[in-house]
Formats: C-alpha cells, structure tokens, sequence
C-alpha cells in the first residue's frame, strides 16, 4: 500500500517489497509522465540502493558484494552462488562486466527499473524490473 495523494508530496520515496531481490527498495520520485495520457510519477530505485558496504554500510543487512551494482543472494538461495544485478550489469561497477561479452549494451532509458504511479489515487500504472541473475558455479 501507498500513502493516498503523492501529489503532494514528491519528495517521499515510496518504499516496495521486491521478492527477487529479498528486501524492501525505497523508489525516489525521478519525473512526471503520461501512461496512456494520464499523468503519472514515475519512481526509480536510487544508486545507493544496491552500492557495496564500503560505499553504503546500510547495505550490509542486504548481502552487498564487493562491488556496487550487484547483491550476494547466496544466502537468501539455500547456500546456492546466485547474484542479482540489473540488466546488462546497468548502474554495476565496471569490473563485474570487463570478462562478459555482452550482446546488448545497458540502456538506462530502457533497461532501469522504474515504477508508474497515479499520483492521487495510486494506481500502479506498471513496474518493470528488468534484473539479472548470476549462477556463479556455471
């Protein structure tokens, strides 16, 4: 559920339950929009939601590696060596990247997650989140 009336208060994240990612995501209003001519704000999840405990220590409750732009889901997958990203490694550090040959190069404009929300009554227009899971034992 969200607060009622987000038009008036753009500044609020909206916080969601992502189950692929086991933990709660505050979304930060980025930008208006129209679905299909109705208005709507559209929320994203912020940089620092999936940075490594160096760069964010809140993160170490929600199995941050390394390097930024990608979770250790280890843990949470019954001991299997799985990690999450966004797809095309968007938003990851460089490193994660540098030895995978890619087919398709990350576009922030089509490949972030985001969410449409009616602002008054809050409809949820769509989510999408596109993500990538890693099978490091493959």
């Amino acid at each position: 559920m969200f607060e009622p009336l987000l038009v008036y208060n753009k500044s609020k994240t909206v916080t969601i339950y992502n189950e692929q990612l086991f933990r709660s995501v505050d979304l930060a209003f980025t930008n208006e929009s129209t679905y299909e001519g109705i208005p709507c704000y559209v929320y994203k999840i912020p940089d620092w939601a999936l940075e490594n405990v160096t760069n964010n220590p809140t993160n170490e409750a929600y199995y941050a590696w390394k390097y930024s732009g990608m979770l250790n889901l280890t843990k949470c997958a019954s001991n299997v060596p799985l990690y999450i990203t966004k797809a095309f490694f968007l938003d990851a550090d460089s490193r994660i990247a540098e030895n995978i040959t890619l087919s398709i190069k990350a576009n922030k404009t089509i490949h972030d997650t985001y969410l449409c929300v009616e602002p008054v009554i809050i409809f949820i227009y769509f989510f999408v989140s596109p993500v990538l899971c890693v099978d490091t034992t493959a």
